[in-house]
This record gives structure tokens, C-alpha cells and sequence, in this order.
């Protein structure tokens, strides 16, 4: 809990005019602690100079540093000389010099409130290149798309970054066969990527890896695979479709030339009408012989 006091500012009744009593302000006394969200690893190489800072809440923010460095064999002062504050910030420069020259370094800030109960704590290790990350997934996959997202490891003591290369492998197109080639390459400063304007139907190899000021982590490396395109959507299909019902059409059909022949053929003209015969008569039915007698 940070220590605090509560206190009202000063009025002074017998200065001409007086203040206002109305015009008090309730002002909270804090004896120093840490600021959050502070960087608390630094990875330093031998004979590296690095600038460790510190900074504090604290009211009043006169505040006066002590710096600590403190390993598994010793603890020892940090020369003001190396110490450089403004009110709540201080800036300590260290230089590691062996391996025992790792460990930590310790900042308390002290003002007419108290000192500072708990140090603030920074860890000084040997700078090295970032670990690999970890975790690669394949959240989506489309035709022309993916979205990979992997889990950070150890940045080795420094800001570390991410990249990632995309390699369409030799003629694994769906549409044709052509040779590897980079297709895509990103840096980001976070392991998640979203790949884009991909060929459907296309393997190709994806390579991730971390980096720092000094050096790559080992790579992550897998393989991945667009989607086809919907059958419907190809057009070829459609067309090669076309042609099988127009033929299957044609084979269960009369052919029509045929059927035109067939019907001019002398075989099928109808007969003539003898012109012996009279129309009238040929359209008479035979006479029923219960309605015939002699009268």
C-alpha cells in the first residue's frame, strides 16, 4: 500500500487580503515508490555501456537516489558520478565488465515523506539474439489467404521484432506450373501476421523467425496449402458441362434431317383420289338393312 498523508495547503490569515478558507486544496504526501510498467530486463554485452532508468511517484517530487548493483557475491554502490536525476527520474550508467559484473541493480528514492520500503528491481544479463518463437498456428486459411499467430519467446535482453517469408513451391499451382519464387515478406513488432494475394490451390512454405540488434533466433518452418476454388466458379468446367448436354441432347433426339427426308419420301405421299368416283359418294355410309323394304 503506498503510504500517504493527507494535508491542506497553507493559508495565511494575516496577509493582506486574507485568502479564502473556501479556496483550501486537500494535497496527498507520498513517500516514494515505483512506476509501473517499467522495463525490468536488459540484456547488456561486455564493455556495453547501458543507461538504466528509474523513475518514481512521489509528493513532493524532490527526491533524492541511491543506486545498488548486487549479485550472488556481493552488493555495491553505484557511484553518484554514474547518476544522473531530475525530481522523480533518475538514470544510472553501467559498463559489465566479467560474468560477475551481471545481476541487478536496486534504486531507492528518499523525500521529506520517508524513504523509498521497496527498491525498485532491474536485471542486467549478457545481450544475446532473441529466442525462437514458439507456438506457430494456422488460425485461417482461404483461397488467397492465411493468418499465422505464434507466441514470443526470450528477447534475448534487447527489443526484439518478428519476420516472416512466404515461398510458393515449384509448381504446386492450380493454375500453372511455376517455378519458387518469394511471394511475401513482413517485419512486425508483434508474432502475428495476415498473408494476402495467395493463388488458390498453391503449397507454400512459410518461415518465421525472431531478431535483435544481436542477431536471428533459429526459424519456424511449415507448410501450407490454399483452398481450390469452388467447382462452380471455374469456368472451363462450365463450358466442358455445356458441351456433354448439348451432345447427350443431339444422340437422344430425333435426328431432324432424317425426319425431313422421311417425310418427302414417295412411300408416304398420299394416294390419289379416282376420279371415277364422286366425292359424295365416297363420303356415304352402307345402307342399314332394318330401315330397307318394299313399300
Amino acid at each position: 500500500m503506498i503510504p500517504r498523508e493527507r494535508r491542506y495547503s497553507r493559508c495565511n490569515l494575516t496577509k493582506d487580503p486574507p485568502c479564502d478558507l473556501g479556496s483550501l486544496t486537500e494535497v496527498s504526501l507520498v513517500t516514494p515508490v515505483c512506476h509501473h510498467g517499467q522495463i525490468k530486463v536488459f540484456g547488456v554485452a561486455r564493455q556495453e555501456t547501458a543507461r538504466i532508468p528509474c523513475e518514481l511517484e512521489a509528493n513532493p517530487p524532490e527526491v533524492t537516489f541511491t543506486w545498488k548493483f548486487n549479485n550472488t557475491m556481493e552488493a555495491i554502490d553505484i557511484p553518484q558520478a554514474h547518476v544522473a536525476s531530475e525530481r522523480t527520474r533518475s538514470t544510472a550508467s553501467y559498463t559489465p565488465m566479467t560474468e560477475l559484473d551481471y545481476g541487478t541493480l536496486l534504486c531507492w528514492g528518499t523525500n521529506d515523506q520517508g524513504t523509498q520500503l521497496e527498491p525498485c528491481v532491474y536485471h542486467i544479463v549478457p545481450a544475446g539474439h532473441p529466442d525462437t518463437p514458439h507456438n506457430c498456428s494456422l488460425l485461417n486459411q482461404t483461397t488467397d489467404s492465411l493468418y499465422v499467430e505464434c507466441t514470443e519467446g526470450f528477447d534475448g535482453g534487447l527489443p526484439q521484432k518478428f519476420t516472416i517469408q512466404v515461398d510458393r513451391e515449384a509448381g504446386t499451382s492450380s493454375t500453372s506450373s511455376k517455378p519458387s519464387t518469394t511471394v511475401y515478406n513482413q517485419t512486425s513488432k508483434v508474432p502475428s501476421f495476415s498473408v494476402g494475394n495467395l493463388e488458390p490451390g498453391t503449397t507454400y512454405d512459410v518461415h518465421i523467425y525472431a531478431s535483435n540488434s544481436k542477431g536471428r533466433s533459429e526459424t519456424v518452418h511449415f507448410r501450407s496449402t490454399t483452398l481450390n476454388l469452388p467447382e462452380r466458379r471455374t469456368e472451363s468446367n462450365v463450358h466442358a458441362r455445356e458441351k456433354i448436354r448439348f451432345v447427350k441432347s443431339w444422340i437422344t433426339t430425333e435426328n431432324p434431317f432424317e425426319k425431313s427426308f422421311v417425310t418427302s419420301s414417295p412411300e408416304t405421299k398420299p394416294k390419289k383420289r379416282d376420279a371415277n368416283v364422286s366425292p359424295a359418294l365416297s363420303t356415304l355410309s352402307t345402307p342399314d338393312k332394318r330401315n330397307t323394304g318394299m313399300r
